[in-house]
C-alpha cells in the first residue's frame, strides 16, 4: 500500500480559489457536514463511501482531495479509495481544523 500523496491546506486554498479540477471530498459525518465545510465539497461519510463514490465519481483519474475533521478519517478514505482504484488522492494534512486555523471560509 503506497502512501497516500499529503497537500497543505494552503495547496488545497489554492487549487480552490484557481477554480482548478479537482473534487474536494468530505467523509465527516452529516452533522460536521451541515455545520461548515468547504465550498462546493463533496459529501459522503466514510462508512458510506464505498458504496457511493463510484456513483458520484465515476472518473477514477480525476483529482480527489479528501479531508475530515482532523486528518484521520481522510486517510481511511484514501485507502478505500485506492482499493477502488482511484489514482489521483489527496489527504489535506490536518482538515478542517488546519483550513479554520488558516481563516479559510466554510460553508
Amino acid at each position: 500500500n503506497r502512501s497516500m500523496n499529503q497537500i497543505s491546506v494552503e495547496e488545497a486554498y489554492q487549487t480552490l480559489r484557481d477554480s482548478k479540477k479537482v473534487i474536494f471530498l468530505d467523509v465527516r459525518t452529516e452533522g460536521e457536514f451541515k455545520r461548515g465545510h468547504i465550498e462546493n465539497a463533496l459529501h459522503i461519510s466514510l462508512d458510506q463511501l464505498d458504496k457511493n463514490i463510484e456513483e458520484e465519481v465515476p472518473d477514477k483519474n480525476i483529482p480527489i482531495y479528501v479531508y475530515c475533521f482532523s486528518g484521520s478519517r481522510s486517510i481511511l478514505a484514501g485507502e478505500i479509495l485506492e482499493n477502488l482504484g482511484y489514482q489521483n488522492i489527496y489527504n489535506i494534512q490536518n482538515g478542517v481544523l488546519a483550513w479554520r486555523s488558516r481563516g479559510y471560509a466554510l460553508v
